[in-house]
């Protein structure tokens, strides 16, 4: 148990590497420093001033919270945020740092404490601002939010991938008396990046997340910053990348899955995030989860509220997937993410193959501004290689299709190719068929066909995952992490010349 609890501790006070032998039944303590703070009502953790306009709902209203230190070694820093009595605007709440002095807790206004919650309790019963100027009276604890979760309700479990910035752990995250399952996202700094760094690329994360509610988009639970370290808790998809998955089951995976479960359904995730103003900025195999049949899109480390957003600063950014606009204006729009798609639909196709392997970013851009395109393999058919060449692919991001255009155009060629399917002569009507099986090559009997597919392949994959070895996961956690897979195979090109010129397939919805 000593080790234990000596484990805990230095996890939580230098955010090594969780021990999951160890802690494996643990669920996550906070250290000594913490401790005192955490069951406070008025308690809210490790806060930005931003972000508190946000808990405070009224004049009155106040909360305890630390701040991250602003330079590697720096304190963290307590501070009472009060929205002033009688304010009119958010803009008014105030931020008073409590200070030590011989182990002592003071504010501005005066008098010594052994501790914040004899501090807090003397200017409540007094009645007194612990402002010199503002009326920042202590009247009423600010009400946590639903996405404010506590650290110690969190269990870690095995590790599932890890990042420069980040750790991702399976776990379960214990609400009301019940226990979900979760991804835990666990953060960290380094000396790329400091505290205070990093908790804004968190939390600029979790408001874009927070909103986001859709099949194939992955769910935000919340996160957990009581105390160190932070935690993003989000959606578990048991089956890992789309990536992974690809590149386990080469040659196995049916066109149709390809198509239906995703291609389109990566695509409805896209519209969906484009319809909330937002720009993901890493749309990629890697950054889809797949499981029982469903694609969602996931890591928002990149992702931007807006129409357009424009790279101001020299940072690593994924660039293998990115569109010719960008490598030329560093800015980004929804017709990047279009792009981006496309690639992906490349890398589906070729079984989870990387795009231009062992090309480094001066060859890429010249390939890419040059009207270079990836070719896809024989078994693409051949309306997706045109729309994906003329609808995302276009140099000029204004002749790309939006992604709900490109939703429409999937959903009507998928619709054509089953029917085609069903059709086919390769197997007529008159085989021998099993009592309620459904004659060949019809709809049903292909969905059939899809569906064992499938369990097949999470056979192969439950083997696998029983094995309980670490699998490498490629996290581009916050904006500064190019990604650059293994060598697999050269990606071949062709110029816009040698494109299909056959015509775009028709946006007239067929009815049955």
């Amino acid at each position: 148990m000593a080790d234990e609890n000596r484990i805990l501790e230095k996890t939580i006070r230098e955010k090594v590497e969780v021990d999951t032998g160890l802690l494996e039944n643990a669920y996550v303590k906070p250290s000594d420093f913490y401790a005192p703070y955490v069951e406070l009502p008025y308690y809210h953790g490790l806060l930005r001033n931003v972000d508190v306009a946000e808990l405070l709902a009224r004049p009155g209203e106040f909360l305890l919270r630390f701040a991250m230190p602003t330079t590697p070694t720096g304190p963290m820093r307590p501070f009472l945020s009060v929205y002033p009595v009688g304010s009119k605007s958010k803009d008014e709440i105030v931020h008073i740092e409590i200070t030590t002095a011989e182990g002592k807790y003071t504010v501005e206004t005066g008098g010594t404490f052994d501790t914040v919650a004899l501090l807090v309790t003397h200017y409540q019963t007094e009645k007194k601002s612990v402002h010199p100027t503002a009326s920042a009276l202590l009247n009423k604890p600010a009400k946590r939010h639903r996405w404010q979760l506590r650290n110690y309700l969190l269990k870690m479990e095995r590790k599932l991938g890890e990042g420069t910035f980040a750790q991702v752990n399976r776990g379960i995250l214990r609400v009301r008396a019940k226990e979900r399952e979760v991804a835990i996202k666990i953060c960290r700094e380094n000396e790329k990046i400091t505290k205070e760094q990093m908790l804004n690329e968190v939390m600029k994360e979790v408001h874009i997340m927070k909103p986001l509610r859709h099949r194939h988009v992955v769910r935000l639970y919340g996160v957990a910053m009581d105390y160190e370290p932070i935690m993003i808790v989000m959606e578990l998809v048991r089956g890992g990348s789309l990536q992974r998955y690809l590149r386990k089951n080469p040659g196995k995976i049916p066109t149709l899955e390809k198509l239906e479960r995703m291609i389109l359904g990566a695509a409805c995730g896209i519209q969906y995030i484009h319809e909330k103003t937002l720009i993901h900025r890493d749309i990629a195999a890697r950054n889809c989860l797949y499981s029982k049949d469903i694609c969602k899109i996931s890591d928002f480390g990149l992702a931007c509220v807006g129409e357009s957003f424009k790279l101001k600063v020299v940072c690593k950014v994924p660039f293998k997937s990115m569109a010719p606009e960008v490598f030329c204006t560093f800015r980004y729009t929804p017709k990047s993410d279009v792009y981006a798609f496309g690639v992906m639909i490349w890398e589906i196709f070729m079984d989870g193959k990387e795009p231009y392997p062992d090309k480094r970013l001066p060859e890429v851009k010249a390939m890419v501004v040059s009207g270079a395109r990836l070719t896809f393999p024989d078994t693409t058919p051949p309306e997706i290689k045109e729309m994906t060449n003329t609808c995302c692919w276009a140099t000029n991001p204004d002749d790309r299709l939006t992604m709900a255009q490109i939703v429409r155009k999937l959903d009507e060629f998928i619709h054509k190719y089953v029917n085609e399917l069903s059709r086919s002569k390769s197997d007529n009507i008159e085989e021998d068929v099993e009592p309620g099986e459904p004659p060949r090559n019809s709809a049903a009997h292909l969905a059939n066909v899809l569906d064992r597919s499938r369990e097949t392949a999470d056979k192969t994959e439950d083997k696998t995952d029983h094995k309980d070895k670490t699998v490498d996961c490629e996290i581009s956690t916050y904006s500064t992490m190019s990604v650059v897979g293994e060598p697999s195979q050269v990606g071949s090109l062709s110029s816009p010349a040698q494109l299909s010129k056959k015509g775009k397939p028709s946006s007239k919805r067929k009815k049955n």
